[in-house]
């Protein structure tokens, strides 16, 4: 397989938070894998309106809970659910949750991780290649 992905679940969620992020991500590698290998809510680039573009906010699934689907490295297609406090703007000003959800709007806003690191995860499933 030429073109692949891993993906990885924020390690300090609750049970219930956990077994959301767990479902999310069986359906999106089912999706994902079952359409050649282009990417569920980003194409096989990511293209101009796509949650998976590299330093974006990404996708949030639902509003009873505050995880978030997102690329999370820049150089090679790792992909996480992590949860939304983890990030802030560059600019260093929280993150308005309250807007639209689109990738227009807060799914391609640009994000660094709150204090220049990423949360600890764990690998939930690799397929392919990783690189690019």
């Amino acid at each position: 397989m030429l073109k692949g992905f891993q993906l990885e679940i924020q390690k300090d969620l609750s049970d219930n938070e956990q077994a959301e992020a767990i479902r999310f991500a069986n359906e999106w590698i089912s999706k994902t894998c079952g359409n050649n290998l282009i990417f569920n809510l980003g194409g096989r680039t990511g293209g101009w309106c796509s949650f998976l573009k590299r330093n974006r906010f990404g996708f949030m699934n639902s509003k009873t809970n505050d995880l978030v689907f997102r690329r999370i490295s820049t150089d090679r297609r790792v992909f996480g659910i992590v949860k939304s406090d983890t990030m802030i703007k560059p600019d260093g000003s929280e993150i308005n949750l309250n807007q639209c959800m689109c990738p227009i709007h807060r799914g391609a806003e640009r994000v660094i991780w709150r204090g220049g690191k990423k949360p600890s995860t764990f690998i939930y499933a690799v397929v392919g290649d990783l690189k690019g």
